[in-house]
């Protein structure tokens, strides 16, 4: 009987089993036929169509009597229908193209256009699909992608969601072998993109692939590969405790030729495989920003995958343009958090008294921190160095704005 119904949605009529003559069948055999004429396109029944097939009791309506009920029956004729949820992660269109870039911008509009406007020549060769979220930028960074940018595929958030939310709220719907995990403050020069997908084919074992990242002006080269935190590192680098730290810390020497299971790669240019983000999944949407990308290296270490950090493509990256558009003292909260959320999630657990301890020493620190900073910023300006006046005045703010804020500490 499921067979028969099958027949009928899928099959459009042309190959439909006829009903027995008499009235009662010709009235159901013109109730199929307006059912087949509103199928949606793709084949998928409309859902008007699939509430008249199921019976009160859950089965599906055939030629000859209803279905049997029972879970497995159900299941059975809603397969026929395709009427079935999709996963989370994945798609019928997996693979469609090479590579799923996905932007998420806040109040970078400039820089985002720069960015776009590079993309094509840096995926010269590949079929490429473009997402930008944008969260809720108050510059018209979304204006411009729908007004110069009509082959991107936009989503403009009402609210700031975050990086990891807004990254999660892509990856369902892109369709390429890799997804590039791109910050908008980046511009990726000619071929580099294609170069770094031909890098990952290259090593079907890796998971996570990113290039060298150079700054635009001084072409200074970032870390390639950064050591995984601990509660010492976080101590050495937040408190007072740093000399002390330092004596009994071990020197790090990553792997740099190869893949490699040492340290994180960073998010600002992230190539990931298609098969490792529908196994591991998504971002960690606690991180709202900062070491959502440290996260997911461990991850995607812990279920059996390698990193590969390839000097061979470069990228250029401004770095941390986004977080200037907020307070320093909100950006210093938020890293905080996301480091002690990191650390809460080691596979040896939670540890409520560092935590505490690492608060209250955090604190303390802040109060000479603000006293030195204050100093420098009036001795520099004194002598007319504006770089370093500048410097010395945002670190000025952060202290001291966080020390107004101290109830959000106790938060955190």
């Amino acid at each position: 009987m499921a067979r028969a119904v099958r027949d009928v949605l899928l099959a459009g009529g042309a190959g439909a089993a006829r009903p027995p003559a008499g009235g009662r069948a010709r009235a159901r055999a013109g109730r199929r036929q307006h059912r087949r004429d509103r199928r949606v396109p793709g084949g998928r029944p409309h859902r008007a169509q699939l509430r008249r097939l199921r019976g009160r009791d859950g089965g599906l309506r055939g030629h000859g009597g209803a279905v049997r009920r029972g879970r497995r029956t159900r299941a059975r004729g809603r397969r026929a229908a395709g009427a079935l949820r999709p996963e989370r992660y994945g798609s019928v269109r997996d693979g469609a193209c090479d590579l799923s870039i996905v932007i998420v911008s806040y109040d970078v509009r400039d820089d985002l256009a720069v960015c776009l406007a590079a993309l094509p020549a840096a995926t010269a060769g590949l079929t490429v699909e473009t997402f930008v979220i944008d969260n809720a930028s108050a510059d018209g960074s979304a204006d411009l992608v729908r007004r110069r940018f009509a082959d991107v595929r936009l989503i403009a958030n009402a609210v700031n969601v975050g990086f990891a939310r807004a990254v999660n709220q892509a990856l369902p719907l892109t369709t390429g072998r890799y997804v590039l995990l791109l910050n908008p403050d980046t511009v990726p020069p000619p071929g580099s993109l294609a170069a770094l997908v031909a890098e990952a084919d290259r090593w079907p074992g890796v998971g996570l692939v990113a290039p060298m990242l150079c700054h635009p002006e001084t072409g200074e080269a970032q870390a390639p590969l950064k050591p995984f935190l601990t509660w010492s590192r976080l101590f050495e680098r937040r408190t007072a405790a740093k000399p002390l730290v330092r004596l009994f810390r071990r020197r790090w020497a990553p792997m740099l030729e190869g893949p490699t299971t040492d340290g994180w790669l960073s998010g600002a240019c992230l190539l990931l495989r298609r098969e490792v983000w529908q196994t591991v999944g998504g971002l960690d949407e606690r991180f709202f920003m900062w070491y959502e990308d440290m996260e997911y290296s461990r991850r995607v270490l812990a279920a059996g995958w390698t990193l590969l950090w390839t000097p061979r493509v470069r990228v250029l990256h401004w770095g941390a343009r986004s977080a200037r558009q907020r307070p320093p003292w909100v950006t210093e909260l938020e890293q905080v958090r996301s480091m002690l959320a990191y650390l809460d999630g080691e596979p040896s657990g939670p540890r409520p008294w560092r935590r505490r301890l690492f608060k209250v020493l955090w604190t303390l620190g802040l109060v000479p921190a603000a006293a030195v900073s204050g100093l420098k910023t009036v001795l520099y300006a004194l002598t007319r160095q504006p770089e370093r006046t500048a410097k010395h005045r945002h670190r000025l703010r952060r202290a001291l704005g966080v020390l107004r804020r101290l109830w959000r500490v106790v938060e955190i």
